[in-house]
């Protein structure tokens, strides 16, 4: 709920040119508890202290807990004292509506018919979003949020157990390995921080599917057998961590602008659940099926279906291209 809020907010508070280059900003500080996760569970780690409470003990298994709770707490405090309701329509929104308001009052003056039940009826949200789905396409972005979301919890999955099996990893090797991800993935947004100005979204989706493609042949090639080497894997993980931020951001973008360009703005919030419901069960299918596929000796059995959307997004791509030029959201 918290992600379909942000979106949400960001959403409104944001303008269409500079929408890609916020939400990419918010998914970096996202991104960084890649790095402050691993690195604040391998400091505290050593850090225990038994309470005279009941229950109220620090220890290497309690420590995150009591770590997540004091940073909640201030969030909450701060998000109390801070929060702004967003604006709910722009200044060209209202006056279309306030025009949309006339014309139905003279409508309902030639039908007899109460100006409340008409508004109700045109402003009904499963007819919004029936026509947005048919008319202007935006299952296309499920496709890609859902890959994106499948991918990323495939590898967070499965990093543990093949870096156990294959190269005998402790618990401090594999906190390094989730540091050295979320640095490349918040590297990768910084970088497309700058690079918004001259490169549109749908560059940037055609780049994130081109280096999933590479990380596809190199787990193909490389990574398919029962014995696998240390620099295929490296180049296996970097690919996919400099990828999944290009292809996320600016698909969460072009939805949210569909959405307001097509007539969706007015239930914003709801809609964006709905992506963010389908991410959840792409987070939800990906870890059974990596626990399935990591109980066979080869690993090629992990990759068949992220191999798969990534090419269902390509060939989706290819055919919607036009969709997703920028002159399509102004």
């Amino acid at each position: 709920s918290s992600g379909t809020l942000t979106m949400s907010y960001v959403t409104r508070c944001s303008s269409k040119e500079n929408r890609t280059k916020v939400m990419t900003t918010i998914s970096a500080f996202n991104m960084s508890a890649l790095v402050l996760g691993p690195v604040t569970n391998l400091i505290t780690k050593d850090i225990h202290w038994h309470s005279p409470l009941d229950g109220l003990d620090f220890n290497e298994v309690t420590n995150p807990g009591w770590l997540m709770v004091l940073v909640l707490g201030v969030l909450l405090v701060v998000t109390t004292f801070t929060f702004e309701e967003p604006p709910s329509l722009s200044n060209d929104e209202e006056e279309l509506s306030s025009a949309c308001i006339v014309s139905l009052e003279d409508e309902c003056q030639s039908i007899s018919t109460p100006i409340s039940r008409v508004i109700e009826s045109s402003a009904d949200w499963f007819s919004i979003y029936k026509r947005l789905w048919i008319e202007h396409s935006i299952w296309i972005f499920f496709i890609f949020s859902w890959t994106t979301n499948f991918v990323v919890s495939v590898l967070e999955t499965s990093m543990p157990a093949v870096t156990r099996r294959y190269f005998d990893w402790d618990q401090l090797e594999i906190s390094l390995l989730f540091c050295y991800v979320g640095a490349c993935v918040i590297s990768v947004y910084l970088g497309m921080h700058r690079l918004m100005s001259f490169i549109s979204d749908r560059v940037f989706i055609a780049c994130g599917l081109t280096l999933l493609s590479l990380a596809g042949a190199v787990a193909f090639l490389y990574m398919a057998g029962t014995n696998i080497s240390l620099i295929p894997f490296f180049l296996f993980t970097t690919l996919i961590a400099f990828a999944l931020p290009i292809l996320g951001s600016p698909n969460m973008s072009l939805y949210s602008k569909s959405l307001e360009s097509y007539g969706g703005s007015e239930y914003i919030g709801l809609f964006m659940s709905f992506i963010q419901q389908s991410n959840c069960i792409a987070r939800l299918v990906a870890p059974i099926y990596t626990g399935y596929a990591l109980g066979f000796r080869k690993l090629i059995f992990l990759h068949i279906p992220t191999t798969a959307l990534v090419g269902i997004c390509a060939i989706t791509l290819l055919w919607k291209w036009k969709l997703f030029k920028p002159e399509a959201w102004e």
